[in-house]
């Protein structure tokens, strides 16, 4: 078998191919939740790859957001002079665990810039240069 070939081995079965091919096995052997949905919410069959990949971001972004607002609203109205959840450890760590978490949040607004200009820029300036 090529070593390329990705192979799915379920007790005595043993399917390879393409992702295609191991995707509707795994769906059709565990049909509950689905892997791949036909059609649903904002995204279908034909939505481009470019427009998914930027929803994706776009929440992942709105998720850190929220979550660092707040959290340092927590901080804020504590004021450092009560523990809040005490797997933050002491006021210190928590401070450093909000830095490292802010540290994130700007790596992922970093990542989603880089792809829009890499990637989504040039598809409408293409497609504006079509237009003319």
């Amino acid at each position: 078998m090529d070593s390329e070939t990705p192979v799915l081995q379920c007790g005595s079965e043993t399917v390879s191919g393409s992702r295609e091919t191991l995707i509707q096995y795994i769906e059709s052997k565990f049909p509950d939740p689905p892997l791949m949905r036909k059609c649903g919410g904002w995204e279908c069959e034909t939505t481009p790859l470019v427009v998914r990949v930027a929803v994706l971001q776009h929440r992942s972004m709105r998720w850190h957001m929220e979550r660092m607002v707040r959290w340092g609203e927590d901080l804020a109205t504590r004021g450092g002079k009560t523990r809040g959840d005490p797997v933050m450890g002491s006021p210190r760590m928590e401070v450093r665990k909000f830095s490292r978490s802010y540290s994130q949040l700007l790596e992922v607004l970093l990542e989603h810039a880089q792809m829009e200009e890499k990637v989504v820029f040039p598809i409408l300036e293409r497609a504006d240069r079509a237009y003319v």
